[in-house]
């Protein structure tokens, strides 16, 4: 059906939000399973514009069941597409929002989508997310199903969609989507991005079952309890070119306010109960006075809490007494994420950090008493073996100095960054086919490395990054050997202290649900 006898077939719009399940590696130790914050961001703002909307979670309907897909190296959670035809029977929609964040899920996201729209062919089906603002063409040339994309934030746009829809106007004037029409594949310009954090409406949980996520202690951080999701500012103003972020967001970098984020956060204590919060910032820290203002007035509260940013951070405000105020006010885990080890290759990925400062950093954090992980990767495309081989040598400086965790990934090219970009264009990746895609989870699986170093070979990669880790823990355990005794006690117990206690105890688990659902099935 076109757009247009779409819009004329209908006397009301009514929406249902889809969140896809998770795919991931069969042995992934680096993977999260987390409440849909961008969607729930999405539902608040249709909701208070007067839509009808309703919501399905098929990740958080069942964040424990694991399926095997037809490539053996991966699984999935959450409800199969079966499950989801049936649960989608009881919505009462006519536009399906489906949200893909992960460009490594893209094969078996489109694959559902075409299943659903044979079953639901009438409906409109957009779609939003990291993966589809990356490369939203791409997205409905490959996939005829998709009408629109959503590309960046979707609180606006999705709206102002909706009442194009409704009113059965043009979508010409609706800034930030990419649409299917009669003359083909169309792209309107890009929103501008929200100015007014504070006036964005609050994620609209009610409508998700995140009491399955809570009470699993889910989330992505370490599991201190009942973590909820939250963000504290949006964008990030640096240009990593190995980072899709400038594309999505731009590198406008904005904070909400204080109060703000404090009258949620208690919102949050009181409602859900929450013991811990997630923070999903790009990049949290950029200025210290806010970071300051925000730990002092947690302190004030005295809630008892713990807030963690899982997903790395730079280190130019991360002096002494910045670190104090973290730690006092609940922060206790901190992932730094330098990247690499040479000077070369940061200067090529144009990240901007120096690594003498961030030792300095590093080491108040641990002089703290914080739980201290460092991200690193290797494999960007140029990268030499000399190169990789300070970062190796970086690591024994970082077991030596009393780093807790280490992560060393395999450089991925994900859709929308500079790298992938420049690739692309000189052939490095000939086409964007499910090889490629579900390739992208290399960065996990230490087994499945893929290198785009023409001086490294996929084989060469994959013994760096198991040597690097072996090296770290080996050192670190070596000169501090109760950490060895506390990790073995904590997986026993399984009692999260960390990012190691944290893999090895998914690891476990896996195993014991593998060997139930083998004989189960026996």
């Amino acid at each position: 059906m076109k757009i247009s006898e779409f819009q004329n077939s209908i006397d009301r719009v009514k929406i249902c939000l889809l969140r896809l399940p998770m795919i991931v590696t069969k042995w992934d130790n680096f993977h999260s399973t987390s409440p849909p914050l961008g969607l729930a961001y999405v539902a608040g703002s249709i909701k208070h514009a007067g839509y009808d909307v309703t919501a399905l979670d098929a990740l958080g309907e069942a964040p424990l069941q694991k399926i095997s897909l037809e490539d053996d190296e991966y699984v999935s959670y959450g409800l199969s597409i079966k499950q989801i035809i049936k649960q989608l029977a009881y919505e009462d929609f006519n536009v399906l929002f489906v949200s893909i964040m992960f460009s490594l899920e893209w094969p078996m996201a489109k694959s559902f989508i075409q299943t659903i729209k044979k079953t639901y062919p009438d409906v409109l089906l957009v779609c939003g997310g990291e993966h589809t603002s990356s490369c939203p063409e791409y997205c409905l040339e490959d996939c005829p199903e998709i009408d629109i994309c959503v590309v960046g934030e979707g609180e606006e746009t999705s709206v102002e969609l909706l009442r194009a829809v409704e009113q059965k106007k043009s979508f010409s004037e609706v800034s930030g989507i990419v649409y299917r029409s009669e003359n083909g594949i169309n792209k309107n310009p890009n929103r501008a991005r929200i100015n007014k954090l504070d006036d964005i409406k609050w994620p609209a949980w009610e409508m998700f079952p995140l009491e399955n996520y809570l009470s699993n202690g889910l989330g992505y951080g370490i599991k201190p309890g009942r973590s909820m999701p939250i963000l504290i500012s949006r964008g990030c103003p640096y240009q990593c070119t190995f980072c899709s972020s400038p594309q999505m967001w731009t590198t406008k970098w904005q904070a909400r306010d204080v109060e703000c984020v404090l009258n949620e956060m208690q919102h949050y204590i009181d409602k859900y109960k929450a013991t811990n919060f997630d923070l999903y910032d790009l990049t949290a820290i950029v200025r210290k006075d806010w970071i300051v203002n925000f730990s002092q007035k947690i302190i004030k509260k005295n809630w008892n809490i713990a807030w963690q940013m899982p997903a790395g951070t730079r280190s130019e405000a991360l002096d002494d007494e910045t670190l104090k105020l973290l730690h006092l006010s609940g922060q206790h885990h901190i992932v730094y994420a330098p990247e690499s080890g040479s000077e070369e290759t940061l200067t090529k990925i144009k990240k901007k950090i120096k690594i003498g400062r961030m030792k300095k950093s590093i080491k108040s954090a641990l002089k703290e008493g914080m739980y201290v992980k460092i991200s690193l990767m290797l494999g960007f495309p140029d990268e030499t073996h000399k190169a990789m081989m300070q970062t190796l040598n970086f690591t024994k400086d970082l077991a030596i100095m009393g780093v807790n965790d280490i992560y060393i990934a395999s450089f991925s090219p994900y859709p929308g960054s500079e790298l992938f970009n420049q690739m692309r264009k000189n052939g490095q990746i000939p086409r964007l086919d499910n090889e490629y895609f579900l390739g992208l989870k290399s960065y996990s699986n230490f087994f499945r490395s893929v290198s785009y170093s023409q001086h490294v070979s996929n084989r060469t990669l994959a013994l760096y990054r198991i040597f690097g880790m072996l090296m770290f823990y080996i050192i670190s355990y070596s000169l501090r050997p109760k950490r060895l005794f506390r990790l073995i006690a904590n997986v026993i117990k399984k009692r999260e202290e960390g990012r190691m206690d944290k893999a090895l105890i998914d690891i476990v688990d896996r195993i014991k649900r593998s060997k139930k659902t083998t004989n189960t099935m026996n």
